[in-house]
């Protein structure tokens, strides 16, 4: 490329992503004008509540310790979050961020694909504006991987094109801020997108057989080297993951969640089934009574503008420029539409058996890769379109062949469906935002096209209304979407300060060492989930799908932060052993006996009132300390050893298998797979072991001091996790899975120092890696060619064959 045509891609590309800057501004200026957080769900108890915390490789203020550097939601690698965390504040920005980059990297790759600058920026609005990206604002890691999405195929394209340095470079840089980005479920997807549209450019593109041997096996190493730039997140994740609930999976778990054939309407009438609304007029969810009760959910959507879709679906056989590239893109948009059905089609059956792919749920989750196909493909077709004047009329056809069979489609689903028939009748909101709204974009623009047919030969004008009509469809939409009206911050920032009656409990458990658990978890106005961290209250709960599964099962605690009600009762010592000082329980459970305590065991301290905004939320909550909490350490005469089943069932029930009481403080309990005898604990537990206490607490190191008068057995309220390593008095020692989920070690007799030290062996594996792939990446951006005294990053624009 020439210094002048280097300085045209450069001055296109500022100005491209200016204009998705300042649009994305307008889109969001309500929610920035409010002054609150944009932190809707997920967004609020994975993102904010991390972007507020101290940054550490370990917490103690979650699941009762728990390896925050290992899991991918937490998003500790990240460079774009940490460079947002170092600032110190900017979260509004950092969630608003990938919808540019998004709608940026995607116009940059369509126009490299050929388009013209025009539709390649029609392009990018497509899939940036998607209702697939704004719908899953409460899912930052989402969007954040969208918005790397389109550098790995870009980066791929390159390497087909012969600029092979910077295709590497591109594309492994694009995949490890997917990786790094925090959600694998869409990262595996796009990267199976990507390995299909690498194989389809090797075999379509007209170049020798070595050749496309050599671009195949350059884009495999593009691969492996952005797998080796995020080998940071991915070594202490999988080993996290095969610890986690998710260690499992299977069918069910697959197919949970998809998309049911019928809902495939909301792809061109996007509020078919209600839940959409204008300030006080609201129509509530319609047609439960034909998807059922776990039928659609407005918060998965695939709705992308009429104008793209009928693009895509009747002018793709026209462009005859961008022929190979629409027949990929074409189909994979497809593909897409059919995986979200799961288990509606066979095709599901055949991805399953995939490497990974059959690791996760929510099929529906495929509408990223429908968003990404549909938007590169209608950006190639409107350049055709716009290419010359003779084929405006294509664009009025495609609108055309599109209304009309949104009519037919309209009236089927009408007809099979005499509740959403009847519902019709009877609201007027409901047929005007649900059918006439689409039929009017439909209609609008095809009086633009023969408006401008008859009356102008400008290209620009006719490129710009067009884009008009489309932003103007996606912003109706995305304004009536669950009557939010663009407003998406209601998070004030007094809700991310601890409140004013848990500083006290917190001062409590920072002396005494100890824990507090909410009973009703996510419902919980004291404890916000994950909050805890960025509030430094050491609780036992947590939200987050890769929850120890040891640990959950000893608490009958789920990944989404419920947890069982049976931990209060006489029998389960779960929060004794975890050393759970304090209770956070509804008063309202107590008044009608949802829930009965053990007055020997809960003691009363006081009743604390949250203040909320809506009164129904200002619901007492009674705070009970528990008077057989353990310590942080403690010493025990006797062990005994059972399987891991036994275990869980003594813990909750304080029984063993032969029917004697279990006493976590005179017994501990390990598996028969631990490296210790039995036999040198036989002593009776009605003997006093000694002492053990806490000489030194931080994130990464414990020590004690135990004194002891015979051998015994010292139980740590710690969750055993492989990073931890023991030492007696210096010396190298093994630990072992004690009750189930927690830590324990062989002390010897006499005095001792127990220290243990976090040594996150698979962070450092995955560091190192990181670190060879960083260096090689950065050689391959030594080695790029100069170009009229440019750096040659590979960009720039592919001239489409129609052969």
């Amino acid at each position: 490329m020439s210094t002048r045509g280097h300085a045209s891609y450069l001055l296109f590309s500022l100005f491209a992503f200016g204009l998705y800057a300042l649009f994305y501004l307008l889109l969001f200026a309500r929610s920035l004008a409010s002054g609150n957080y944009i932190a809707p769900s997920d967004s609020f108890d994975f993102g904010l509540s991390a972007f507020l915390s101290v940054q550490e490789v370990w917490t103690e203020y979650l699941y009762s310790g728990y390896p925050i550097a290992a899991d991918p939601q937490s998003l500790m690698w990240y460079p774009v979050f940490r460079a947002f965390v170092s600032v110190g504040h900017g979260w509004n920005a950092f969630l608003i961020l990938p919808f540019v980059v998004a709608s940026f990297t995607c116009c940059l790759f369509v126009r490299h694909l050929g388009a013209r600058p025009a539709a390649a920026l029609f392009s990018g609005l497509v899939y940036g504006s998607s209702s697939t990206l704004m719908v899953h604002i409460s899912h930052f890691n989402q969007l954040h991987v969208a918005a790397w999405v389109p550098l790995l195929p870009y980066g791929l394209s390159l390497i087909c094109s012969g600029r092979r340095i910077g295709g590497i470079a591109l594309g492994s840089v694009g995949l490890a801020l997917m990786v790094l980005a925090g959600h694998p479920q869409l990262m595996v997807y796009c990267v199976y997108l990507s390995a299909g549209y690498l194989a389809y450019r090797v075999f379509v593109d007209g170049c020798p057989v070595r050749q496309r041997v050599t671009n195949g096996l350059i884009g495999g190493l593009t691969f492996v080297l952005g797998f080796g730039l995020a080998a940071v997140q991915l070594v202490p994740a999988n080993e996290l993951v095969s610890l986690s609930n998710r260690a499992g999976g299977g069918w069910g778990l697959f197919t949970s969640g998809a998309f049911q054939p019928k809902e495939l309407i909301t792809l061109l009438f996007p509020h078919a089934f209600g839940e959409f609304g204008t300030g006080v007029t609201r129509v509530g969810l319609v047609g439960t009574d034909i998807l059922g009760p776990s039928g659609h959910s407005p918060d998965t959507t695939g709705y992308l503008g009429l104008l793209p879709l009928c693009l895509v679906v009747f002018g793709v056989w026209h462009a005859k420029q961008y022929r190979r590239e629409l027949l990929f893109w074409g189909v994979s948009s497809a593909v897409a539409v059919l995986l979200t059905l799961g288990a509606s089609t066979p095709l599901a059956r055949l991805v399953f058996y995939l490497p990974l792919y059959g690791s996760f749920q929510a099929p529906d989750r495929h509408f990223l890769v429908y968003a990404f196909s549909v938007a590169v493909a209608a950006g190639l077709v409107l350049s055709h379109v716009t290419s010359c004047q003779k084929y405006w009329r294509l664009a009025r056809r495609c609108m055309s062949y599109g209304l009309v069979s949104g009519v037919f489609v309209c009236g089927a689903f009408l007809y099979s469906s005499p509740e959403i028939r009847q519902y019709l009748v009877q609201d007027m909101h409901y047929l005007t935002w649900a059918y006439l709204l689409p039929a009017s974009v439909a209609i609008s623009s095809i009086v633009l096209v023969t408006v401008c047919i008859r009356w102008t030969r400008s290209v620009m004008i006719f490129t710009v209304l067009l884009i008009g009509v489309h932003a103007a469809d996606i912003f109706a939409h995305h304004f009536l979407h669950k009557a939010g009206n663009l407003q998406y911050a209601e998070i004030s920032e007094g809700e991310t300060r601890v409140p004013s009656s848990m500083e006290t409990v917190r001062e409590a458990l920072r002396v005494n060492q100890g824990r507090i658990v909410a009973l009703d978890g996510p419902n919980n106005p004291f404890i916000y989930l994950n909050m805890s961290r960025a509030w430094q209250i050491p609780t036992v709960g947590g939200k987050d799908p890769l929850l120890l599964s040891r640990y959950s099962e000893m608490l009958d605690l789920s990944g989404s932060g419920d947890i069982g009600q049976d931990i209060l009762s006489r029998r389960h010592v779960g929060l004794d052993v975890l050393d759970v000082r304090y209770a956070l329980i509804p008063e309202t459970w107590l008044a009608t006996g949802n829930i009965e305590i053990d007055p020997d065991r809960w003691v009363v301290e006081n009743t604390m009132y949250p203040h909320s905004a809506d009164p129904d939320d200002d619901i007492p909550y009674v705070l009970v300390r528990n008077g057989r909490a353990l310590s942080p350490a403690w010493l025990v005469p006797s062990v005994t050893t059972l399987g891991p089943e036994d275990t869980r069932v003594a813990v909750v029930s304080s029984r063993l298998p032969d029917g004697t009481v279990f006493d976590p403080s005179k017994r501990a309990l390990i598996e028969s797979s631990a490296d210790i005898q039995v036999n040198d604990f036989d002593l009776s537990e009605s003997v006093s072991c000694g002492s053990a206490t806490v000489a030194l607490k931080t994130s990464r190191i414990r020590e004690y001091v135990v004194n002891n008068h015979s051998r015994c057995f010292l139980v740590m309220s710690e969750v055993f996790y492989p990073w931890w390593r023991a030492s007696i008095n210096g010396r190298r020692t093994t630990l072992i899975r004690t009750n189930h989920a927690l830590m324990g070690i062989s002390v010897p007799k006499g005095e001792s120092r127990v220290r243990l030290t976090l040594v996150p062996e698979s962070l450092y594996y995955g560091a190192g890696l990181t670190t060879v792939s960083l260096l090689i990446w950065l050689l391959l951006l030594l080695n790029l060619r100069f170009d009229g005294n440019k750096w040659c990053l590979g960009v720039g624009v592919r001239r489409s064959s129609s052969k």
